[in-house]
């Protein structure tokens, strides 16, 4: 262990990429998706402009935690109600302005993401972002290459309201800020599980990660950063 610290090896979890990211084609799809503009790309789009959304599913396995310090003969035991809770769908958008850091969400039960409900969400961002002050600015929604997600109507309705829309490259959700803020609200309710006992708690503790994030443009930066650091 000390060898591999000296040559700089660290220890980390293994992920798995999909045989389809590394095709030819969905490569420079990613290269496009970075380096042309509008339509073909997001070279020209400005941060402050971007509009980034994606769904995720979240359920609570379990609120028991089992590790605990005592002193020598006693328990460890903490009283609550821990049990599996209803799976949870959330679509969340959110903006790349460090200024006016805007974020949308929708949280429900039962089947995924459907159309009518993806239109739905599209119009509650448009009524919102219309109402700005800065009613001129042009965003662009930047939206999984699903092909749930390759609505006409959708796509339509945002040009028509004078906005933008383009598709991520497939098969790698690493460049995608959502996915990261996915990982923060991961993270902040594992931190909270113990609070946590059903779907109507999961809900509180998610609307809570989601509402004390400061600024989304850090978790842009990021997916920058990681293409930059494929091409090194």
């Amino acid at each position: 262990m000390y060898a591999a610290q000296r040559i700089g090896l660290t220890r980390k979890t293994g992920s798995t990429s999909a045989y389809q990211t590394f095709l030819p084609i969905n490569k420079q799809k990613r290269w496009m998706f970075w380096n042309l503009p509008y339509p073909l790309g997001i070279a020209n789009i400005r941060r402050q402009d971007m509009i980034d959304l994606d769904e995720c599913g979240i359920e609570l396995s379990t609120a028991d935690r089992s590790i605990g310090k005592a002193y020598l003969g006693r328990r460890v035991k903490q009283s609550g109600l821990y049990s599996k809770s209803d799976k949870l769908n959330l679509l969340l958008a959110i903006s790349g302005d460090d200024d006016n850091p805007m974020r949308w969400r929708d949280i429900w039960t039962g089947e995924g993401t459907t159309g009518i409900r993806m239109i739905e969400f599209i119009w509650r961002i448009i009524y919102d972002i219309d109402s700005l002050d800065e009613a001129d600015q042009q965003f662009c929604f930047i939206v999984d290459n699903l092909r749930s997600h390759h609505n006409q109507q959708m796509s339509a309705i945002i040009i028509e309201a004078g906005h933008r829309i383009v598709f991520r490259a497939p098969y790698y959700s690493v460049y995608g800020p959502v996915e990261y803020v996915f990982n923060t609200i991961q993270g902040v309710t594992r931190i909270r599980n113990h609070l946590i006992s059903d779907a109507a708690t999961l809900q509180k503790e998610i609307d809570h990660a989601i509402a004390f994030i400061p600024s989304f443009a850090p978790y842009f930066i990021i997916a920058v950063s990681g293409y930059q650091s494929k091409l090194s």
